[in-house]
């Protein structure tokens, strides 16, 4: 009876140094496999940070066109009726460059135009009030992409620099094209300002957003209805991608 105990015993044995042998074996192959699992992560953000430091320093060139709509004391749609947003609507263009980088993050620098007219007037007998601005902005942009939807389908951006008034242009108020010794009106000329630009942007396709101005006297006139002026821009662009 001692014989068959033994055989048991000695397969338990058996299979205790077999259990033993094959963790001796795996453990290393594993820590082998996480070693290669590491390198190659390490290489592979090594080829990326690689691909960025060699890539040039432009990876795209944006060009847009559309529409821009002021508001202001002498907009023509105080009720902000869409409709007639669009019919006061004016030219507004855009160039830029860019670099983009891992995480979706994009710095770059836009060039913009914007035209600006508006007419108003208050009460019944007053003459209409008209203006007409040149805006000419400079900014440095940054943009990242939400992840909304799906991966580079919107874009949020933030952009700052300077805006060049150029040759603003005004009627209707006293004294003819002049203007009174009342604060609401000043006569003021070609000028710098600086701008605050922020919007979206879709499929680096369309492009929304707001340009707002840390004055008042765009129009030459304050004191009506907005503290400050500013702009709404709503853009068509297509994006030359250079880095394919």
């Amino acid at each position: 009876m001692k014989a068959p105990a033994s055989i048991a015993l000695g397969l338990r044995r058996t299979a205790w140094l077999a259990a033993g042998l094959f963790l001796l074996a795996a453990l290393p192959a594993r820590a082998q496999e996480d070693q290669q699992g590491g390198a190659r992560a390490q290489t592979d953000e090594s080829a990326e940070r690689s691909a960025e430091s060699s890539a040039g320093l432009i990876d795209g060139v944006t060009l847009g066109g559309g529409l821009v709509f002021y508001q202001g004391d002498l907009d023509t749609n105080p009720e902000n009726n869409v409709f007639k947003f669009l019919g006061a609507s004016n030219l507004s263009l855009l160039a830029g460059i860019d670099r983009r980088y891992a995480g979706g993050y994009t710095l770059g620098l836009e060039l913009s135009y914007d035209r600006l007219a508006g007419k108003r007037q208050f009460g019944n007998n007053p003459p209409v009030l008209h203006f007409s601005n040149n805006l000419l902005s400079l900014n440095a942009v940054g943009s990242i992409d939400t992840g909304l939807f799906q991966k580079g389908v919107l874009r949020a951006f933030l952009g700052v620099g300077p805006t060049l008034m150029a040759r603003p242009q005004y009627k209707g108020f006293s004294g003819g094209d002049g203007f009174t010794d009342d604060a609401s009106f000043k006569n003021l000329g070609t000028r710098v300002r600086p701008n605050l630009a922020l919007g979206i942007n879709v499929q680096d396709a369309v492009r929304l957003g707001v340009r707002a101005l840390p004055t008042d006297y765009v129009d030459g006139f304050t004191g009506v209805y907005f503290p400050f002026d500013q702009v709404v821009f709503l853009s068509v662009t297509y994006r030359f991608d250079l880095a394919d």
